[in-house]
């Protein structure tokens, strides 16, 4: 099967640019990429194009997040974390849904409460569920491993050159 991952899971891997999504990627696919993608490079996303207006995001432990909440704490990640790459693991969609299972990396710029020195790596691993409407995210729900990850920074401090 052309495209196909590990365990016959299709990978959509499309060129990223605005046009639309090639290799057998459906919309849904590309757009979260698409978000994903900005993350990676650190560029302001155009949050209007990719959430819509109403968007929830659910993350164990915290009250849901409203579209300004997100693009709030995606400053603050933005500005705490150096270095920030996604990648993609596996990749699994159906109807209005997105799975995604993410590597996380950075490296922490700044001091942070109980890590130290700023320059410590941090890895975490995540699972994301999307639901999209419209062409846009409209809702999320997040898991992430960030206890192995503050033990990783913990036992790891700051990056030698």
């Amino acid at each position: 099967m052309a495209g196909a991952g590990r365990r016959g899971v299709r990978r959509c891997e499309p060129a990223w640019g605005d046009s639309a999504p090639e290799n057998g990627c459906g919309e849904n696919e590309f757009l979260v990429r698409r978000w994903l993608r900005s993350a990676n490079s650190r560029a302001a996303p155009n949050y209007g194009r990719l959430f819509t207006d109403d968007y929830v995001g659910h993350v164990p432990g915290r009250a849901p997040l409203t579209l300004a909440k997100l693009m709030r704490s995606e400053r603050a990640v933005t500005a705490a974390f150096t270095q920030i790459r996604h990648d993609v693991q596996d990749l699994v969609s159906a109807r209005d849904k997105v799975v995604v299972r993410l590597l996380t990396s950075a490296v922490y710029s700044e001091a942070l409460p109980g890590m130290g020195v700023a320059g410590g790596r941090f890895r975490m691993t995540s699972i994301v569920i999307y639901r999209l409407r419209a062409g846009r995210i409209a809702e999320s729900w997040g898991e992430f491993d960030v206890s192995a990850a503050l033990g990783l920074m913990r036992r790891e401090g700051p990056v030698r050159p």
